[in-house]
């Protein structure tokens, strides 16, 4: 407490020597009210002078530049006179330079004037411009603007013609923008069908062949080998026992894997209907699935319209593959075929689930 006292003392006593020396005038006011009072003093007298300080360097800017328009005028001045030395005495000077800037004019005129006529003449100069209006025969002028008009005439006559033919090219144009577009468009979508088709196709040949050639590999045979023998028994379950399961065979000395009917004859893969070979790369796809989920995280298995190209019986056999395998992996079937939806409730009943999704509408 003492020392607040002491400062709030020396405060004062600043305060008081302040305002003796540069403000009497405050004198009569409580320390923290002179000080604020000197304080605000103190910005405006700063303010004043940086205005002092920018009117200073202007004005000295204006005193330059009023001597450099003085030296200008003086030296204008002196150029006037010498000029009118050059006229008789009495001469009307603002006639004289009035006569100038017409002729300038002219000359500016004359200037345009010669080069409109080089560029309407086709030619780089003026020298041969002049070179070939010498020998110009003004009595042939006629004929010729005649048939410079002719062809004229002509070329208007073509352009009409182009301008029809574009017409009616843009009618047909047009015209195709209907019916024919909409077949166009149509045919276009089958034929994007198709390619995601045989796209699709292409992927599961490619699959189903590096499938086979790691597991024989693996294995040694297709008789020692686990995943194919699981799919061979998925295949006799797809085809309703009418196959067997799978076989090892030799095509150009490379080992090729080969469906086995019930009977013990073998099929070429080549050999098969388009159904069956379906099955047969469905029942690699499933076993391989299986395989898969004995090693690593369970992968799920999801068909869009998987029986698309099957029978009632095939699609319930397929089923019936899909339920065998729900142990170890999550099948999932995409269809919008009800005979589907009916079959697999007949088929597996209470094993199947059935979300049915809604059509969204706009």
């Amino acid at each position: 407490m003492r020392g607040i006292v002491r400062d709030s003392a020396l405060f004062s006593d600043q305060v008081a020597e302040l305002v003796g020396a540069v403000a009497p005038d405050l004198a009569d006011l409580a320390p923290d009210a002179a000080a604020r009072r000197l304080n605000d003093r103190l910005t405006a007298a700063r303010a004043a002078e940086t205005r002092r300080v920018e009117t200073s360097r202007r004005l000295v800017e204006a005193r330059r530049s009023a001597s450099a328009a003085a030296e200008r005028r003086a030296e204008a001045s002196a150029a006037v006179a010498a000029a009118s030395s050059a006229f008789p005495e009495g001469a009307d000077l603002r006639d004289a330079l009035a006569r100038f800037a017409a002729r300038q004019k002219l000359a500016e005129t004359l200037a345009e004037r010669r080069a409109q006529l080089l560029m309407a003449g086709e030619r780089p100069d003026e020298e041969t411009l002049r070179g070939e209006l010498a020998s110009f025969d003004p009595d042939a002028a006629p004929a010729a603007i005649e048939a410079l008009g002719a062809d004229e005439a002509r070329l208007v006559a073509e352009d009409r013609e182009v301008f029809a033919e574009l017409t009616a090219q843009r009618a047909r144009r047009d015209a195709l923008g209907g019916s024919a577009a909409e077949a166009a468009a149509a045919r276009q979508r089958a034929a994007g069908a198709a390619l995601a088709q045989t796209a699709r196709d292409w992927a599961v040949l490619k699959l189903a062949s590096l499938l086979i050639g790691a597991a024989v590999e693996r294995a040694g045979s297709v008789d020692r080998s686990p995943t194919l023998e699981r799919a061979g028994g998925l295949f006799a379950l797809l085809t309703g026992g009418a196959f067997e399961g799978f076989a090892q065979d030799f095509e150009k000395d490379e080992p090729a894997l080969v469906a086995r009917r019930a009977g013990g004859e073998r099929v070429a893969v080549s050999g098969l209907s388009e159904g069956t070979r379906d099955q047969f790369y469905l029942a690699l796809r499933l076993a391989a699935l299986e395989d898969y989920a004995e090693r690593a995280e369970p992968a799920p298995f999801i068909g869009d319209d998987l029986f698309a190209s099957f029978d009632d019986a095939r699609t319930e056999n397929g089923l019936r593959a899909l339920a065998e395998v729900g142990g170890k992996i999550q099948p999932i079937l995409f269809t919008h075929h009800r005979a589907v939806v009916e079959a697999a409730k007949a088929t597996l009943g209470p094993a199947v689930d059935v979300i049915e999704i809604e059509p969204v509408t706009r």
